[in-house]
């Protein structure tokens, strides 16, 4: 889940000329999607095992509408060290941080200037489903939701974005798999982005199944990403997480 605290910073940041703003509602497009398969391993698997399955749960591009464009994933340079901090905020362990692996897909956008959807995902692998699940627990306490506000709010306004205005951030179960646990942090804030004041609004969803730590992190500056296009978005990586291992 080490993508939690990549700030929607990002969303807001890359607002660039492109295809209509919220246009796209489907699943599916005219791009070759990735292979749905998947291999397993051992339990307790390898890194390199769960790296390959990482890469292909990860979002791809035929999981997205004609119009959306990919570029390579951005290195935050920072490891799991804002996810360590949450924990720390939570009151939970920071080695539940801890991953066999942790791989972030492209990042996907469609734009219209100044108006931005962003999407992308991160997979990791927690060492047990112990592990995983005690790492989930904490982030569903009571604590995290206010936790996930002030370290966002910190990060944001360390960028320096001008009209920032109050950053606001709730949380909610998410409809998973029979055997799943899913929950998303939503948060909405404004800016002044090209001499306009834009409304900011992402969405980070967490599902884990078994060792899999999935995220799905999606937002809109000056629209609002369409619902059943994140639901789509989510139920394809978790449909190839079906051969996860435990």
């Amino acid at each position: 889940m080490r993508r939690l605290l990549i700030p929607v910073v990002g969303v807001v940041l890359v607002v660039v000329v492109g295809s209509a703003c919220g246009s796209s509602t489907g699943s599916s497009s005219s791009k070759t999607s990735a292979t749905s398969s998947s291999s397993s391993t051992q339990a307790g698997g390898t890194a390199a095992a769960d790296r390959t399955l990482a890469q292909q749960i990860n979002l791809q591009a035929g999981d997205f509408p004609p119009g959306w464009q990919s570029q390579p994933a951005t290195p935050s340079g920072s490891g799991n060290a804002g996810t360590r901090q949450l924990l720390s905020c939570i009151g939970a362990s920071p080695s539940l941080a801890t991953t066999t692996t942790s791989v972030d897909a492209a990042e996907f956008s469609q734009s219209q200037s100044p108006a931005e959807l962003s999407a992308n995902s991160n997979v990791g692998f927690a060492a047990t489903v112990a592990q995983a699940a005690g790492s989930f627990r904490a982030l569903s306490s009571p604590k995290a939701t206010s936790c996930v506000q002030s370290l966002l709010a910190s990060a944001l306004k360390a960028q320096n974005i001008p009209g920032l205005g109050p950053f606001r951030v709730s949380s909610a179960p998410v409809a998973v798999p029979s055997g799943d646990q899913g929950l998303a942090f939503t948060g909405t804030s404004s800016a002044n982005i090209q001499g306009q004041s834009l409304p900011i609004q992402f969405q980070t969803a967490l599902v884990v199944r078994g060792r899999a730590e999935i995220t799905l992190l999606t937002g809109g500056v000056g629209c609002t990403f369409p619902a059943s296009l994140q639901q789509s978005l989510l139920s394809a990586m978790t449909s190839r997480a079906n051969q996860e291992p435990a």
